[in-house]
């Protein structure tokens, strides 16, 4: 089964998503070493990761599965969790929406320089 479908399945039985507070609190906690705190944020963000995966899919008509991309979105997400500094008065969302997005277009790039 393709990974899309999974992250979607699990993402609607998952309705209670962390308010601010709440997800600040899970970063102090991961940042204590805290590796459940770090997976909770994660899966509350996947939704996140799948609605960029789609703009850009069809913002820049990506001929990519859309797996590929929510894949390496996936990647910007943890890549966003472990570098976001809470010192730095950043709202989360919008410093994950940045690592997102980024990854995503990074692996778009590779892909495009891949076949030319």
């Amino acid at each position: 089964m393709n990974i899309a479908f999974d992250i979607l399945r699990h993402d609607n039985k998952q309705s209670d998503t962390p308010d601010k507070s709440e997800l600040y609190t899970l970063f102090y906690q991961m940042q204590s070493g805290n590796l459940e705190a770090r997976e909770n944020i994660i899966t509350h963000e996947i939704q996140r990761v799948i609605i960029i995966a789609k703009k850009i899919s069809s913002r820049y008509n990506a001929y990519q599965e859309l797996d590929d991309l929510i894949g390496s979105g996936l990647i910007g997400l943890i890549k966003g969790v472990d570098t976001f500094d809470l010192e730095r008065n950043i709202c989360f969302s919008t410093y994950a929406d940045v690592c997102i997005k980024n990854e995503i277009i990074t692996f778009l790039n590779k892909k495009s320089a891949m076949s030319l």
